[in-house]
C-alpha cells in the first residue's frame, strides 16, 4: 500500500515537472546598456528611469544609466518609456506622459552585450499653452531677460533673472495678464521648468475667474548650484481651482537671518497639457 501511494506521488511529481515550461534561452539573458537619452523638440530633459517592455514582457523600471539582462533572443522588439520624478521628488517617479516611448528591435544572441541611446519626443496630442525661452524677451514683471554675455546663461543666449537684494524679503516675478492660457477641465496638465538658485523660491500659479484672482503656492525649490530641470504636475491642483485663465508666479525669497542677496535663473518654461 505505501508503495502504491509513492509511486503516485512520483507519477505526480513527474507530470508536474513535464507541465513546467523550459526556462526562456536556458536561462541565459543578454544585456542591455542605456546611459544616453534625449529628447526631439526640446533642448534639456531630466529623465531620471526608463520603463522597459521586451516583446509582451514588463521588465519593469531602471534608473538610468542601466545594463539589465533580457530573457529573450532572436528578433526582440523594445518599447522603453521616459520616466521621471514627479515635482522633483525622488520616491514619486512615474511616467512622463507627453513624451513617446521609444520603440526599436534587436536581433539578440544570449550572452552578448547591446548599448542603446533612447530618443524620446513628445505625443503629438500635446499642447504648449505657454513656451518660454527668454530669446526674444520676457513676460514676466520683476524678471528681466538675462544679457547676452552672463556666464549663467546655458541654453540659447538668455534666461530670465530674478534678483532679491539685501533689503527685500522676497520678490514676485509673475506671468503679465496678456499671456494668461486656459486649460480644459479635467485635462492632464504638467509644468516644466529649468532652474538653478541661490536662493530659495516658490513655484505657482494664479487662478483668474471673473475678476477674481487666487494664487496656488505649488513646489519650494532650495538653492542649487548647478542647472536642473523638474516636471510638476498641476492637474489636480488646476482642476481644484477650475477657473478660466491661469498665470504663472515666481516667487524668490531672502532666507531669515541672511544678510546678502542672491539670484533665481529660469528657462524653458513649458506648460504641457492634452
Amino acid at each position: 500500500m505505501r508503495f502504491l501511494f509513492y509511486l503516485l506521488v512520483a507519477t505526480c511529481f513527474i507530470s508536474f515537472l513535464g507541465s513546467c515550461q523550459k526556462m526562456p534561452n536556458d536561462g541565459v539573458p543578454f544585456y542591455l546598456k542605456i546611459d544616453n537619452v534625449s529628447v526631439s523638440g526640446g533642448n534639456t530633459q531630466n529623465i531620471t528611469d526608463v520603463w522597459v517592455q521586451a516583446n509582451s514582457t514588463n521588465l519593469g523600471a531602471y534608473e538610468l544609466p542601466c545594463n539589465f539582462p533580457v530573457l529573450e533572443q532572436n528578433a526582440v522588439h523594445f518599447t522603453v518609456s521616459a520616466g521621471v520624478w514627479q515635482s522633483g521628488q525622488s520616491d514619486t517617479r512615474v511616467t512622463y506622459p507627453f513624451y513617446l516611448p521609444d520603440t526599436f528591435t534587436i536581433n539578440a544572441t544570449p550572452g552578448l552585450k547591446y548599448s542603446r541611446a533612447l530618443q524620446f519626443k513628445y505625443v503629438p496630442a500635446a499642447l504648449f499653452s505657454f513656451n518660454e525661452d527668454f530669446e526674444n524677451g520676457t513676460d514676466y514683471s520683476n524678471m528681466p531677460q538675462s544679457a547676452s554675455l552672463d556666464t549663467n546663461n546655458q541654453y540659447g543666449n538668455h534666461c530670465g533673472v530674478i534678483t532679491v537684494n539685501s533689503v527685500d524679503s522676497n520678490v514676485v516675478a509673475t506671468q503679465v495678464n496678456a499671456q494668461a492660457f486656459s486649460i480644459t477641465q479635467g485635462s492632464e496638465v504638467w509644468l516644466e521648468v529649468d532652474y538653478k538658485c541661490t536662493v530659495p523660491f516658490w513655484i505657482g500659479f494664479n487662478s483668474i475667474y471673473s475678476n477674481e484672482t487666487n494664487p496656488y503656492e505649488v513646489l519650494l525649490l532650495l538653492p542649487r548650484t548647478n542647472w536642473s530641470k523638474v516636471y510638476i504636475k498641476l492637474t489636480d491642483l488646476m482642476g481644484q481651482a477650475h477657473a478660466d485663465k491661469y498665470t504663472l508666479f515666481f516667487n524668490a525669497i531672502k532666507p531669515v537671518g541672511y544678510d546678502g542677496g542672491g539670484n533665481v535663473y529660469l528657462d524653458n518654461i513649458k506648460v504641457v497639457h492634452f
